[in-house]
């Protein structure tokens, strides 16, 4: 005998007394041990498993991006998965190709829940007691995954109270969500739960109206705030998206200036884009001139540099002489910095002499500010733009400038730029030797940092000493460990240089 059933509404009970099922299943248990296949708790191997098997059923094209993104949505729940297949071909969103496969179109929206699935989950979340469907409302509001300690905050509810209702009733019992374990982050111990399916998530967030999700997104993010303490930063990504959906223009200008500000460091360049972009939007919604320390300029001129590095160097310049022009008189430092990045604009275009005095101007207001790090900055583009103008030694000379002025004041990140530039320099001038050590250098420097995709373009610049030395099976090795690198992360320019070495 095969015996299917739902353990959650053998959990729930009837007429406020134990299911008839309840006291049989123990007796299977006692007398037979452990012959259940609870298909709630199978891996994510086996789930991504089934799912392929369904997607299968038919002969189709889809790859792994549109079976991921079908994962993601419904979690290989068989019913889900199944009735959102449906829905997609009845949508025309998969059709049938020429040779009758099953075919997905570009831009399918994910968002729009399938109505048999609207049944399955609202019947679902209306067997909860009110106050368990207002703990899943505000989680439905923080995401997918959400901390127990933050809806509590929020509730006004105690952490034992909160963490009950969680893992005994809404995991255990409903089977609505999942424990993920504990992260720290400061002081602050956050347990972590996540939603079985995001369609659950979806549904509870989209039955909210407008405004109330504007007010639970205010008081979630206040909540995050002060839990997390001096380690807010640490969690800007979700706090800049909990104040922009709550309209709180300042506190999402400082959040997505942080996440932008990470993601330039790791060479994240669209995540930068987006970060920068949306503060700046919130500071001309607001009419905010500074946010703190943070001005519209300064944003402009973060995302100019964004602009730069990846190529839209019109735009970059468009908003560097914005910045400049009000800049120059006031506040020499950002100033020095604008011309900083327009120097490295100037050297793409191939521009070198107006690079050169983007940079000296650099320098001037540098020097004028008395600020070290805006020193150490201007001093590089200088160096580069001096050798890139055909003077090798006194480029070389200036880089050797900023490079001691960034280990003074404990810049690890600039250091290993300059010298990945003093390298370059020194292997226009011949001096072999010296590239080969400003490149490790930089390297060792980058890799120590975590900043694998600059750490790699350097690697690729060892390659061209090696090669230059003659040694081309070093250069063969360093060459293949940095394309490795870069075709993991995707980097299409560099990954092109590297194929050319």
């Amino acid at each position: 005998i095969v015996g299917a059933y739902r353990e959650n509404d053998v959990s729930l009970g009837r007429d406020d007394e134990r299911h008839p099922l309840e006291p049989a299943l123990n007796e299977i248990k006692r007398y037979f041990g452990d012959v259940w296949l609870n298909l709630d708790r199978s891996s994510e191997e086996e789930r991504r498993e089934m799912l392929n098997a369904l997607a299968d059923s038919e002969p189709n094209t889809f790859d792994a991006a549109f079976r991921d993104a079908l994962f993601v949505k419904t979690a290989g729940h068989p019913l889900f998965t199944l009735e959102l297949l449906r829905d997609l071909q009845e949508r025309g969103d998969i059709y049938k190709d020429g040779e009758a496969k099953w075919t997905p179109r570009e831009g399918i929206d994910w968002g729009e829940l399938p109505a048999r699935i609207e049944g399955v989950v609202g019947e679902r979340i209306a067997r909860l007691d009110e106050p368990l469907r207002e703990v899943l409302n505000v989680a439905a509001v923080e995401g997918s995954t959400f901390h127990a300690q933050t809806i509590g905050r929020v509730l006004n509810q105690p952490e034992r109270q909160m963490l009950k209702d969680l893992s005994r009733e809404l995991d255990k019992r409903h089977r609505l969500i999942v424990e993920m374990g504990e992260v720290k982050a400061g002081r602050a111990i956050l347990s972590r739960f996540q939603f079985a399916n995001t369609m659950l998530q979806q549904y509870l967030y989209e039955q909210l109206g407008t405004g109330e999700r504007r007010l639970w997104h205010g008081d979630i993010g206040d909540a995050m705030e002060a839990l997390l303490g001096a380690r807010a930063d640490d969690f800007a990504s979700e706090l800049a998206h909990h104040f922009d959906r709550a309209g709180q223009d300042e506190k999402a200008v400082h959040y997505f200036a942080r996440v932008g500000e990470r993601a330039l460091q790791v060479a994240a360049l669209a995540p930068a884009r987006n970060a920068f972009s949306r503060a700046l939007e919130h500071m001309r919604e607001a009419d905010l001139s500074n946010v703190g320390e943070l001005s519209r300029e300064s944003l402009q001129c973060k995302l100019a540099e964004v602009c730069q590095r990846s190529g839209a160097l019109a735009e970059a310049v468009e908003l560097l002489e914005v910045c400049l022009a009000s800049a120059r008189s006031g506040n020499p430092k950002l100033a020095s910095a604008a011309l900083a990045t327009l120097s490295r604009v100037r050297l793409q275009q191939g521009r070198y002499q107006d690079a050169l005095a983007a940079s000296a101007e650099a320098v001037s207001l540098a020097e004028a500010a008395r600020d070290p790090a805006s020193m150490a900055v201007a001093l590089r583009r200088l160096g580069q733009s001096q050798w890139q103008n055909g003077d090798a030694p006194t480029g070389r000379a200036t880089l050797q400038r900023a490079l001691d002025i960034y280990q003074t004041v404990d810049d690890r990140r600039g250091a290993a730029s300059a010298l990945g530039e003093l390298g370059a320099a020194a292997f226009g001038e011949g001096d072999l030797a010296t590239a080969g050590r400003a490149a490790a250098d930089a390297v060792k420097l980058f890799q120590t940092l975590g900043e694998r995709q600059s750490a790699a373009v350097y690697l690729g610049n060892l390659g061209v000493v090696a090669e230059e030395s003659g040694d081309l099976v070093t250069a063969r090795q360093h060459y293949t460990a940095a394309l490795a690198t870069l075709r993991e992360l995707g980097a299409k320019k560099d990954i092109a240089i590297a194929e050319i070495n």
